[in-house]
């Protein structure tokens, strides 16, 4: 569920991403994943298995929207993805898929966030 919605840019020169001007925010109001980071988002939520992760999408005036998500099976497990510019993003601000490859995007977020079997000591 959107809360609200503010749309970004990564501005190279300033290193920093920044509030789309009115014009970039005209060109990024449709459903493309590359154009719109809610897009993006949602499509990687619908992406990962829902018994296995929780997803919420946080947009709002003035802050960049993400997803979080948390391992089912281990709560402390969570991230935030971020996309901006074509790419998914990690929170540490590491890209780490093209949003065009959504399955790969996933299987991704789902290996960093597995929940492994603690070692059995004898």
């Amino acid at each position: 569920m959107r809360t609200g919605r503010i749309t970004t840019r990564y501005a190279p020169a300033e290193g920093k991403i920044r509030p789309a001007t009115a014009k970039e925010d005209a060109v990024t109001t449709d459903n493309d994943p590359r154009l719109n980071p809610c897009a993006a988002l949602e499509a990687l939520a619908a992406a990962l298995n829902p018994s296995d992760y929780r997803t919420s999408l946080v947009t709002g005036k003035g802050r960049m929207p993400y997803l979080t998500v948390t391992s089912r099976h281990a709560s402390r497990l969570s991230e935030r993805i971020y996309a901006n510019n074509g790419w998914y993003w990690w929170s540490w601000a590491e890209k780490f898929a093209v949003v065009d490859d959504v399955s790969a995007a996933a299987a991704k977020v789902a290996a960093v966030l597995r929940a492994t079997a603690a070692p059995v000591h004898r």
